[in-house]
C-alpha cells in the first residue's frame, strides 16, 4: 500500500496601503522613474515592469498595485516580512 501525502500551500501576500505623497517621500530613489512612466499612461496601460519594480494599473479602482524588487529599502516606511504589494492610491495620473 502506498501512502501519498499532499502539502498544500497558502501564500499570503500582504498588501501596504500607500497615498501617493507617501508613496513619493518613501519610494524617492525610484519615484521620478515611476512618475516619467505614468505621465504616458493611457486608458489602456496595464503594467509595467523595470528590474527593481513593477506596476499594475487598475484603471477602474483608481489605484495602482507597486511591486518594489530593490536593494535600497524605502525611507520611513516599515515593511512587513515575508511576501508583500503596496497600494498606492490617489494617483493623479488616474
Amino acid at each position: 500500500m502506498a501512502v501519498i501525502l499532499l502539502w498544500e500551500v497558502v501564500l499570503l501576500i500582504q498588501v501596504v496601503s500607500l497615498s501617493w505623497e507617501e508613496f513619493k517621500k518613501a519610494f524617492a530613489h525610484v519615484f521620478r522613474e515611476v512618475d516619467r512612466f505614468l505621465k504616458g499612461l493611457t486608458e489602456y496601460t496595464i503594467s509595467a515592469r523595470c528590474p527593481e519594480w513593477c506596476l499594475r494599473i487598475d484603471h477602474d479602482r483608481g489605484w495602482i498595485i507597486f511591486d518594489y524588487m530593490g536593494r535600497k529599502p524605502p525611507e520611513n516606511l516599515a515593511r512587513p516580512k515575508g511576501p508583500h504589494l503596496f497600494r498606492i492610491e490617489g494617483c493623479p495620473y488616474l
